[in-house]
């Protein structure tokens, strides 16, 4: 399923980098949760592209009931990049992956991966374990 929201120009979406005051959530995952909101506890699958992936989305929309999966960009906060960044990946296709627990549970919260294409790629998303 599809929902789209139109972009009028790109001094209305200059704010993607500033964090809301009222929710503390950034612009693109205040835009991720509008489009979801339809499905929400649902426990479906949103798949985003960067501009909308970081660990905070991704916590969001566990909340929600929804579960994600996004490309995150190397400046996202949260995201374990120092370590994935040290990881020893010399040819394409090599790939490590690592993940969070809450404490008193085996249930992986949420992973995050890097693997080798031409340059490193790297993966976060929550649990779509079922």
């Amino acid at each position: 399923m599809l929902r789209l929201k139109l972009v009028e120009t790109a001094e209305s979406e200059s704010a993607h980098a500033e964090v809301d005051a009222d929710t503390g959530l950034l612009h693109g995952t205040k835009v991720l949760k509008f489009l979801v909101m339809p499905w929400v506890r649902t426990g479906r699958i949103a798949c985003a592209d960067s501009y909308f992936a970081s660990v905070p989305a991704a916590a969001e929309l566990k909340r929600l009931g929804l579960h994600f999966i996004g490309v995150v960009k190397t400046a996202s906060r949260m995201f374990p990049q120092d370590y994935l960044a040290r990881l020893e990946l010399f040819n394409r296709g090599e790939r490590e992956g690592v993940y969070c627990k809450a404490k008193g549970s085996d249930d992986p919260l949420f992973m995050a991966f890097v693997w080798v294409d031409r340059n490193r790629r790297y993966l976060n998303f929550d649990d779509i374990i079922a």
